[in-house]
């Protein structure tokens, strides 16, 4: 079941003179700030600018100690800037090389060995700053979360063939869902707004239906707060735009210039993804299924709650609850974030979460939900 079906007269495709274009945009200097979160000393092995120079007194240290903070920043001269430097970790044979470029707002590559983790942040601008964090590689996690235990019992398969809402426009009233179609957006906020609420979730594993059902009526109201009308079906069908560039590699044009589906994934919805994560809080994120300009494709897409992540060398895994599929504790999506300039191939522990295309975190509000413990 999909998480935007019958949406489509609601929102109208996207012509490309409405999406940004990033051809000309181009930092003027890239600023690194790397913290060595490990016990190990990183030792400078190569450094090499390939486009513009380094700012003066800004050339990267020969060694970062640890727990400790080092910064360095190049500058464009005419045209981009960018460049790559490798440490050695510790005495063996580990290390972790690091490169930027200016182009399209700023952003960083990296290589790095198994069993550490570099994760980084980007704020673009004229002076891109990427803030890196390197440290062995761990599990970051809700605690105590499991979707065996904070998901709900039953799946997201529901009978009733009926508008879950409609939107009046006076002269035509648009039905925006069935509940035939699921309801995974408002699954998936409804099972952050009970951890967050403290109020115990509901223990049926049936769905709840009928008109007037209490629980029904909460998650089909959450789904329509999961659309964000009308940001996340306007960005679906950007992102899903079979125009849409997959990756950087240096493509340029009206569908999105630097920001491909990979520069979306591992550098900016994944920043968001664990700054709720490490704040406490699991993330909605809306998984694009579907490589289409069709409005009746936005029903493919699906929406899960993250609830851990870790970054093993470039490798990263999501964990998720999946509504489709209750009761799994291992729903994972698995992803190299080393490199946005090529295409990222998106695995899946559970067979029906593939394809997944690329994924967005959805813009979640708290709300109480209902309390349906049984009295005594």
């Amino acid at each position: 079941a999909g998480c935007t079906a019958e949406l489509v007269t609601a929102v109208q495709p996207i012509g490309t003179t409405h999406l940004e274009s990033k051809e000309s945009s181009m930092s003027k200097s890239v600023h690194i700030t790397i913290s060595n979160y490990s016990e190990s000393v990183l030792t400078q092995t190569a450094a090499e600018i390939a486009n513009g120079t380094w700012t003066d007194g800004f050339a990267p240290p020969q060694t970062i100690d640890a727990g400790t903070a080092v910064e360095w920043k190049s500058e464009a001269d005419h045209g981009s800037a960018s460049g790559s430097t490798t440490f050695g970790i510790g005495s063996d044979d580990a290390q972790v090389t690091i490169s930027w470029r200016s182009d399209g707002g700023g952003t960083f590559d990296f290589d790095l060995s198994s069993g550490w983790e570099l994760l980084g942040t980007t704020v673009e601008g004229d002076d891109t700053q990427i803030d890196l964090r390197f440290a062995p590689t761990t599990p970051h996690v809700v605690d105590g979360f499991a979707p065996s235990t904070h998901g709900f019992a039953f799946a997201n398969d529901f009978p009733e063939d009926m508008a879950v809402r409609t939107i009046d426009l006076g002269v035509v009233k648009i039905p925006i869902g069935k509940a035939s179609n699921g309801l995974c957006g408002g699954m998936t906020f409804a099972a952050r707004d009970y951890l967050q609420s403290g109020i115990p979730l509901p223990a049926q594993t049936d769905p709840p239906v009928g008109d007037g059902n209490v629980l029904f009526e909460y998650l089909a109201t959450r789904l329509i707060d999961s659309f964000d009308l009308p940001h996340l079906p306007t960005t679906l069908l950007t992102i899903m735009n079979p125009a849409y560039p997959d990756h950087d590699g240096g493509i340029r044009n009206s569908l999105g210039g630097a920001d491909g589906r990979a520069r979306l994934m591992a550098r900016k919805e994944f920043a968001k993804i664990r700054e709720a994560i490490d704040s406490g809080m699991p993330c909605p994120i809306c998984i694009v299924k579907a490589k289409s300009a069709s409005p009746s494709a936005l029903g493919q897409n699906h929406q899960i709650l993250v609830y851990g992540y870790q970054v093993d060398g470039t490798q990263l895994t999501l964990w998720a609850y999946d509504p489709n599929n209750p009761g799994r504790d291992d729903a994972g999506i698995l992803l190299d974030i080393g490199h946005t300039d090529r295409d990222i191939a998106v695995s899946v522990s559970i067979a029906d979460l593939d394809p997944i295309y690329c994924f967005v975190v959805t813009n979640y509000q708290p709300t109480n939900p209902p309390d349906l413990t049984p009295s005594s």
